[in-house]
Order: C-alpha cells, then sequence, then structure tokens
C-alpha cells in the first residue's frame, strides 16, 4: 500500500502515468505544430496566437482534477480505508 511500502517506487508506479500522457500530449502538439506549418505561415502564427488560452484551459482542468483525486486520496487514507 501507500503507506508501508518504500516512497520512491510509489511515486515513481503513481507518476508513470502522468509522465506517459505528458509524453503523448508533447508528441501531439509537435505533430500538430509539423501539420499547420504546412498549411502556411498565417496558420502556424493562428495556432500560436490561440495556444496560451488553449494551455491554461488545460492546466486548469488538470489541476482541478488533480486536486479533486488528491482530496480523494487524503481522506481515504485519513479514513484508513
Amino acid at each position: 500500500m501507500i503507506l508501508d511500502g518504500p516512497i520512491v517506487p510509489m511515486l515513481a508506479w503513481l507518476s508513470a502515468p502522468n509522465i506517459v500522457v505528458v509524453m503523448l500530449q508533447t508528441t501531439v502538439s509537435i505533430a500538430e505544430a509539423w501539420y499547420v506549418g504546412h498549411l502556411g505561415t498565417t496558420a502556424l502564427a493562428a495556432v500560436a496566437l490561440v495556444f496560451p488560452l488553449q494551455a491554461l484551459m488545460q492546466m486548469m482542468s488538470a489541476g482541478a482534477m488533480g486536486g479533486g483525486i488528491s482530496s480523494a486520496v487524503g481522506r481515504a487514507l485519513g479514513g484508513e480505508r
């Protein structure tokens, strides 16, 4: 369980899905930039203009989801379930 074993392997086990998702998101972003780059500089500039807003929305939703999950895990561990 989380509280009984060594910390570093448990952190690696719990962080592995997040690492995979970040790598996939980065790969998709690079592929999208490459594709839009072939459409022309105007299209690439439009994507670059919208990117900060898209990144903000993505991080806000990820933070909300992560906060909710952390809260649920903390309550479960505190209640010794």
